[in-house]
């Protein structure tokens, strides 16, 4: 424990005992599994992140609800993205990753434009779904 000095709106000070604690992390066994998922877009035009990730986002929601949605803990990974390759990594939880896989095959048209959305690759690691996917 530490003491610190604490003003009160008068302006005297009062010591005061303040308890400092860390929170403890999540045990490995209770912390939810995640998977990465690889994805090649195929289309005549390349998409943008933006209308990517929103159009993604939509069709889960869609296809799978909003309270599994919440659940699956979705997430698109930015930095991974290259749009030359057109490639995206989707991170979702590993009980949702079929649903998530399901709904990516749905997906039909982007912005009115023909496109098909092929999963490359599943893998619990970025580093697992990067080693035999490189140019």
């Amino acid at each position: 424990m530490k003491e610190k000095n604490r003003e009160k709106q008068g302006g005297e000070k009062k010591n005061s005992l303040i308890k400092e604690e860390k929170l403890k992390g999540l045990r490995p066994s209770l912390r939810q599994k995640k998977r990465f998922i690889l994805v090649k877009v195929h289309c005549q035009t390349p998409f943008s992140f933006k209308e990517l990730s929103e159009h993604i986002n939509e069709q889960l929601l869609l296809y799978i609800g909003t309270i599994d949605f919440g659940k699956s803990g979705l997430w698109i990974i930015r930095e991974q993205f290259e749009e030359a390759r057109q490639e995206i990594i989707i991170r979702v939880s590993c009980t949702f990753k079929d649903k998530a896989i399901a709904a990516l095959t749905l997906v039909s048209q982007i912005n009115r434009k023909s496109v098909n959305l092929e999963v490359l690759k599943v893998s619990s690691t970025l580093k697992g779904l990067r080693q035999k996917n490189l140019p």
